[in-house]
């Protein structure tokens, strides 16, 4: 079954996606046998297994799917241009109050409104020059993409949420006993639900995965958004993270996607769990 964005292709599973509901669902069942377990006294030492999984025919992650081709024009057309959006992010981060004020506008109000597609395009005018590429702005103020696959407001929107969390919260620990904690739980929905009401569906469907992708694995998440340069270490997260929930994504046996926009997808959803565990409306300082 192929998923089709709004930009280029995300993903797409060899088996049948669930719904966003059963999927829920089937995380909060998960989680509940996981706090059912019979608890030992063992120390246990976790790590990553680098890229055994890559190399795993049993993982929905491998070489062969993130290589397919089947996710738009390519991985590396796709960095490229995320490349453009992180430049002017980094630009956008500084300490300028009106600058600030239109970063918590973008990140932190309801996706897709007026108030939040002005706010976007305010702030790529502002720091275009960052870019290295000028001529990215009329682009980005009308949603139009650099080639027929890419589209610059996802990436740009991405690269906020990166580098907004790299900037305002570097000593960020997210753990499963607070994605689990129905405290943080409700509050998260309380804030989430209606910013992700103008969604365009199939953008509302991959952020949702990545919110459950999030809360099962936070602490390889939060790797994720950190992980910086090597390209193999960054493909070794995103497999580990949808190897360990496969439930988010319906169980699927083969998942291909791009990794950049995962990537941006899962620090979207990173930042809106640490506000919630904060309990804070934002991670954004008035400057």
């Amino acid at each position: 079954m192929r998923l089709m964005p709004p930009l280029p292709a995300l993903l797409m599973v060899a088996n049948l996606v669930a719904s966003p509901q059963l999927m829920a669902q089937e995380g909060q069942r998960a989680l509940q046998a996981e706090k059912q377990a019979p608890q030992r006294e063992d120390v246990v030492v976790t790590g990553q297994r680098d890229l055994d999984d890559l190399d795993d025919p049993d993982s929905a992650v491998t070489r062969k799917t993130l290589g397919s081709g089947k996710t738009g024009a390519g991985p590396t057309v796709s960095r490229s241009v995320f490349a453009f959006s992180r430049r002017f992010a980094r630009c956008a981060m500084k300490r300028s109050p009106k600058g600030l004020s239109l970063v918590r506008r973008v990140l932190d109000g309801q996706i897709n409104s007026a108030t939040h597609r002005y706010a976007q395009r305010r702030l790529v005018q502002a720091y275009v020059a960052c870019s290295q590429n000028p001529s990215m702005v009329l682009q980005s103020e009308t949603g139009a993409s650099i080639s027929r696959n890419y589209n610059t407001f996802y990436y740009d929107r991405g690269a906020l949420f990166i580098e907004a969390l790299n900037s305002f919260a570097p000593d960020l620990r997210l753990t499963k006993e607070q994605t689990t904690d129905t405290t943080v739980h409700a509050r998260f929905d309380a804030r989430e639900v209606p910013l992700a009401r103008m969604r365009d569906p199939i953008d509302r469907s991959f952020f949702e995965m990545a919110v459950c992708l999030v809360r099962l694995n936070p602490e390889i998440a939060v790797e994720l958004v950190r992980a910086e340069g090597g390209i193999s270490r960054i493909d070794a997260l995103e497999a580990a993270l949808v190897n360990k929930g496969r439930v988010c994504i319906g169980g699927a046996k083969r998942v291909y996607f791009d990794a950049t926009q995962f990537r941006f997808y899962i620090a979207d959803a990173v930042y809106r769990w640490a506000v919630a565990a904060k309990g804070v409306d934002t991670l954004i300082p008035k400057g």
